[in-house]
């Protein structure tokens, strides 16, 4: 059964039982599926959280807290919902939280409550970690956006995780010290979050000792086509898979 992404999202949130992901095996798009996903929920400061939980056919004891946008979790996820999967098939329990959650539905419109949106990120990887076939010490953060850009500030601001992903995401690199290593991702000629800008932040967090990576895919519009969330996640996952199961994870 193929399960198009927007339609199973929807039917997660509305509650309706695990589902189960359609061509995945690890990264190809057309093998058998290795992966479910169901809806999940947590606290943070006195708040359900809701979000996506997508647990592996077989764990490999990693686990990955995916990031959305600005526009929410709803609206982000579908675009790269089939390519979470195909990471879950491979091995990782992923949780993508809707952090917007932890201060109500107008949230999004207002960037200052970034701090009650960090606390749902740090929630999130202790929520994930405490699952059945997830070594809490191999815990990475992946984020989209504004999602990016909050992996990158929690990375600085010492996050639990031990590796971070950041897709078209910006920080102040002010300090940096004892960070985790960090992948960040850009299209090549996107134009609001340039692969330039992406090179700069990368040298300013190497002058602060971080570990960092830059890596492009083929974009020409801030709207990543299905070919260029395929090469994110082919990116994403080699990064994981040195960082969190590598021989000194």
């Amino acid at each position: 059964m193929r399960v198009l992404p927007v339609l199973l999202f929807a039917g997660m949130l509305a509650g309706a039982p695990g589902a189960v992901l359609a061509h995945t095996n690890c990264m190809s798009p057309d093998a058998p599926p290795a992966a479910t996903v169901e809806r999940t929920t947590f606290q943070s400061r006195g708040r359900e959280i809701q979000g996506l939980l997508f647990r592996p056919a077989r764990p490999n004891g990693a686990a990955i807290v995916l990031l959305h946008d600005r526009e929410g979790l709803q609206e982000d996820l579908p675009r790269y919902e089939v390519q979470a999967g195909r990471l879950a098939s491979c091995g990782y329990t992923v949780i993508a939280p809707s952090y917007y959650d932890a201060a109500g539905p107008r949230s999004r419109n207002d960037p200052r409550l970034g701090d009650k949106w960090a606390q749902v990120i740090d929630e999130a990887i202790i929520k994930v970690g405490s699952l059945d076939g997830v070594d809490p010490a191999r815990v990475g953060v992946w984020g989209h956006g504004r999602g990016g850009g909050l992996a990158l500030t929690n990375a600085l601001d010492g996050i639990a995780a031990r590796a971070v992903v950041s897709v078209s995401g910006s920080v102040r690199a002010e300090h940096g010290r004892g960070t985790p290593p960090i992948l960040l991702i850009a299209g090549d000629h996107d134009p609001d979050a340039p692969l330039s800008a992406a090179e700069v932040l990368a040298r300013e967090l190497r002058q602060r000792e971080v570990t960092v990576t830059v890596a492009s895919v083929p974009a020409n519009l801030p709207e990543f086509e299905p070919a260029a969330w395929d090469a994110v996640f082919e990116h994403s996952r080699t990064f994981f898979d040195a960082q969190l199961l590598g021989a000194g994870s």
